[in-house]
């Protein structure tokens, strides 16, 4: 088979989850896949750092680049198929929620979840809403792509019930297909000292992941952190690119009197990340919506212990390896990280907990899994 991949939402320092997934599916089907030939339709910013993929792997460059996501989504919509057709592609892959509708061959998309269609119940301010209503409108895009694509893959059994209940798929179309860590990213962590210092890492810290959208729920961390900082010296570090309106937690910060106890990072490279992950003291993820939640495992794949959501796909995920809080609770959120912070012997458990439950995840089982999926619906169309 020929299979294409569309890439093309791909933006350096911008790829989030989604492109940590991509990149661990790539490294997989390179190890796991040699028979069949792959085409990333893909800017020439991007191929740039796919040289290392092996020979039945080629880049299909659309353009130089995409600066903003919804540019992607038109490239997508209007050009990949036409390459698609040039290429004489037999199966398209969108692994990032969309595809393109008029593709003219057989169609597979991830859907990792259904946040964007709920955001609008995340936002209070007036920038909060206009960006909520720019993801339902992506959303509409990720609904049609379901419901038109030969075959659905997903991150996780939440994300499956979620799709089939709000969408109406039929279950038989929809496989769920685990993430796993890439390896790349849980090694080689950087020097430590220079990163502390440049960053403003003075003493123990709890680390925490961050995107543009609310449902991370860092604003409510903050406050949690802030009752438990009262007792015992610890720093909040936020990696990751701030939510859209960033201010409100930096008036948070202001108001809680926290100043240099809260890091605000902003994104880090791997080797950054690697270090700063390695050494912290717990993982706080306290999100309110995830199709899977990859931060958690890294985590425990870097001896971190790990306090997090009770919520959606998070404790399929983390599954005995964790310390649970309701995430709209920040009196339950705090007692559990004060929890997590004063029971040496509760880390150490959660440490090796973690090392089992990351066994459950393979980007080669998951790569075997997928091409399954290729072959499935190129037969069904023949």
């Amino acid at each position: 088979m020929r299979i294409g991949i569309d890439l093309l939402w791909l933006r350096p320092g911008r790829e989030g989850g989604i492109g940590t997934h991509v990149r661990g599916l790539l490294n997989g089907l390179a190890q796991f896949d040699a028979d069949n030939d792959y085409v990333l339709f893909t800017t020439s910013e991007v191929a740039e750092r796919l040289s290392e993929l092996p020979g039945n792997f080629r880049c299909r460059i659309i353009c130089r680049s995409v600066r903003h996501g919804i540019n992607g989504q038109l490239l997508q919509q209007v050009y990949i198929p036409r390459y698609v057709r040039g290429d004489r592609i037999d199966v398209l892959h969108s692994p990032a929620n969309t595809t393109s509708l008029a593709a003219g061959c057989p169609r597979v998309v991830t859907i990792h979840d259904l946040t964007l269609s709920s955001l609008s119940r995340y936002a209070s301010s007036v920038r909060e809403r206009v960006s909520a209503l720019k993801a339902r409108l992506l959303s509409s895009l990720v609904n049609s792509s379901a419901r038109s694509a030969d075959a659905v893959i997903t991150d996780s059994e939440f994300s499956r019930t979620t799709i089939i209940d709000r969408l109406s798929i039929p279950a038989e179309r929809i496989r769920v297909i685990y993430s796993a860590l890439n390896i790349a990213q849980t090694s080689a962590p950087g020097p430590w000292r220079p990163i502390a210092e440049r960053l403003g890492i003075v003493m123990d810290y709890i680390i925490a992941f961050s995107n543009q959208f609310l449902h991370k729920n860092i604003e409510a961390l903050i406050k949690a952190f802030a009752r438990l900082q009262a007792s015992r010296p610890l720093q909040l570090v936020v990696v990751g690119h701030l939510p859209n309106d960033g201010g409100r937690l930096q008036r948070t910060i202001g108001q809680l009197r926290l100043g240099g106890n809260v890091v605000l990072t902003g994104y880090l490279d791997d080797g950054d990340l690697g270090a700063v992950l390695s050494r912290a003291k717990m993982l706080a993820f306290p999100s309110l919506s995830e199709g899977f939640g990859l931060p958690v495992l890294e985590a425990m794949a870097a001896d971190v212990p790990v306090a997090c959501s009770n919520a959606t796909a998070l404790p399929e995920v983390a599954g005995n390896a964790a310390i649970y809080f309701d995430p709209r609770s920040v009196e339950d959120m705090a007692a559990t990280l004060q929890r997590l912070a004063d029971d040496e012997a509760l880390r150490r458990k959660l440490i090796l907990a973690g090392h089992q439950n990351v066994k459950r995840f393979s980007w080669e089982n998951a790569a075997r899994e997928t091409v399954n999926v290729y072959r499935s619906v190129s037969t069904a169309r023949a």
